[in-house]
């Protein structure tokens, strides 16, 4: 596993509204094709939020992305070890 906090997250100490911010505006770069359903993004979200390698910074313990943005990606997959637990969501 990586460290346990982001040190950017760390130090800016990211709220809900920023981090939804942050996900609005990836969103916005990524085209339609390139989005899950929301149906996807939430179960995906209920996954990573159960998983033991979530860090408090909202990031992966396995891969170090942020799970906001990495799950609104239709062809993500999940990096836990040896299975994507996102398999067969929607």
């Amino acid at each position: 596993m990586r460290d346990p906090l982001c040190p950017s997250c760390e130090k800016t100490g990211m709220s809900k509204e920023e981090r939804d911010a942050l996900v609005r505006q990836s969103r916005s770069l990524l085209s339609p094709s390139e989005c899950c359903s929301e149906k996807a993004y939430s179960g995906r979200l209920r996954v990573c939020n159960s998983c033991e390698g979530l860090l408090p910074s909202e990031t992966c313990g396995y891969c170090g992305c942020f799970v906001h943005i990495r799950a609104l990606k239709k062809d993500a997959s999940c990096p836990y070890p040896g299975e994507n637990k996102w398999s067969g969501l929607f």
